[in-house]
């Protein structure tokens, strides 16, 4: 048996983080006729009295008292009640710092429903760059753009495009800057739903303070196993001025978070540019994380270079079809592709760390194994090995669980098996992928129970 000191599991990460408080047990079975109670007046029971005092008095005025029941308590009771039983105490050891860095033999496997893996498998190898005690100090790129005025620019120039919104592949061209709301379901105003300190991303993001997790409202895609589905189709959240969207950077900054983390920020792209260069002038020094579904376009992306330092793409499918109908994404596979190929462009599958292990430039490709092989993740990883490179970091995740509406579906109303996830390993092991990180499986919820 593995230590618990050197295993690492992410629980629920940013990207597929869920309003679980909002999704409890019986509705993870079924969604009973209470789910009304569960989204509206119970939202409060799964909402502890400590949210309010998380979220400081200047944020409270600007979000309302229902938003605060719609709004997760924080980034650790982000998971329903009756997932934090399946949770175990030791959770927080396996999130915790970042694991010795090694390179990592092939995993191992063992018998039976558990899959436990060797300490050092999907870590980070030794050649990973790091900053020399005797460079410089490190710098974000936006700091420069912000001081020669193109971050301004740019952030000039996307909002202005806003009148014809081509953001998104969908390029529905909604005025979006008089009223009219996107495919997205946003107008111009950025609405956020939830920021706070989150210690459940991969170790190079979380680190031992936290990421400070920047939640925006609406989505480019319509996932029928949404865990997110307040926030992304329905729309809770709150409009906030750009001056109130850098100051809840500094204020996460302040807090002590190793990075600012947008989680769904595609159709919020150009306001994170007019953000970031408010914050930047108020002295925001920190990496950004742009933790996207991946449907991007190149010009959205190349707005974004310089000021983006680490990349949080998903590579969810492999075909176009089963893309459309389970997350309503046209042409997901070509336009995904197309963005991979343009970050890796832009950071390379480098992933730059600071002398304790914090990344500080690079990319992470996440991908989520779905029930019945949905999400091709052979061919998706085979894609990113052979195309991209070998030594590009892949989290690979198993913690799909049905939301939403697939509770009934033939195929997505369960969570994955263990050999499916098992498969998913070895098709890792098969594409000679490198450098990464698994979640250990437990049939109950998806996490090792150690």
């Amino acid at each position: 048996m593995i230590p618990s000191s050197r295993r690492f599991n992410f629980p629920l990460p940013a990207s597929s983080v869920t309003i679980s408080q909002q999704i409890s047990e019986s509705a993870n079975q079924r969604i009973s006729e209470s789910a009304n109670q569960r989204i509206g007046e119970s939202a409060s029971q799964r909402i502890g009295e400590s949210a309010n005092q998380r979220v400081s008095e200047s944020a409270s005025q600007r979000i309302s008292e229902s938003a605060n029941q719609r709004i997760s308590e924080s980034a650790n009771q982000r998971i329903s009640e009756s997932a934090s039983q399946r949770i175990s105490e030791s959770a927080n050891q396996r999130i915790g710092g970042p694991t010795d860095s090694v390179k990592h033999p092939r995993p191992r496997r063992q018998t039976g429903p558990r899959i436990t893996h060797p300490a050092s498998s999907f870590q980070l190898p030794a050649s990973s760059p790091q900053h020399p005690a005797s460079d410089p100090p490190w710098e974000p790129g936006y700091r420069h753009l912000h001081c020669s005025g193109e971050l301004a620019e740019r952030a000039r120039v996307a909002l202005a495009a806003l009148a014809r919104c081509a953001l998104c592949p969908r390029g529905c061209g909604v005025d979006r800057l008089n009223g009219g709301r996107g495919a997205c379901g946003v107008g111009a105003d950025p609405v956020i739903a939830s920021w706070n300190v989150h210690p459940w991303e991969e170790p190079p993001i979380s680190g031992t303070r936290g990421s400070g997790t920047i939640f925006f409202s609406g989505c480019t895609g319509k996932c029928r196993f949404c865990q997110n589905y307040p926030i992304s189709q329905f729309g809770y959240g709150n409009r906030v001025s750009i001056e109130r969207f850098a100051e809840m950077m500094l204020e996460l900054q302040g807090r002590g978070c190793h990075n600012i983390n947008f989680v769904t920020p595609t159709h919020f792209a150009p306001q994170i540019l007019a953000a970031v260069d408010v914050a930047a002038a108020q002295g925001l020094h920190i990496p950004l994380v742009y933790n996207t579904s991946g449907y991007e376009t190149i010009p959205a992306l190349r707005r974004l270079e310089g000021v983006v330092d680490i990349w949080l793409p998903d590579a969810k499918y492999a075909d176009d079809a089963t893309a459309r109908r389970i997350s309503g994404f046209a042409g997901y596979v070509a336009h995904n592709r197309a963005a991979l190929r343009e970050i890796y462009r832009q950071v390379g599958d480098a992933l730059i760390l600071d002398a304790a292990g914090i990344a500080h430039r690079g990319m992470i490709i996440r991908h989520l194994v779905l029930p019945e092989g949905l999400a091709g993740t052979a061919e998706v990883l085979r894609w990113i090995a052979q195309t991209l490179s070998p030594r590009v970091h892949v989290s690979l995740m198993d913690q799909y669980f049905p939301a939403y509406k697939v509770l009934d579906d033939p195929a997505l109303g369960r969570k994955i098996r263990p050999e499916e996830y098992a498969a998913a390993l070895d098709a890792f092991e098969a594409a000679g992928l490198e450098n990464g990180w698994m979640q250990e499986y437990d049939e109950t919820c998806g996490l090792d129970q150690v």
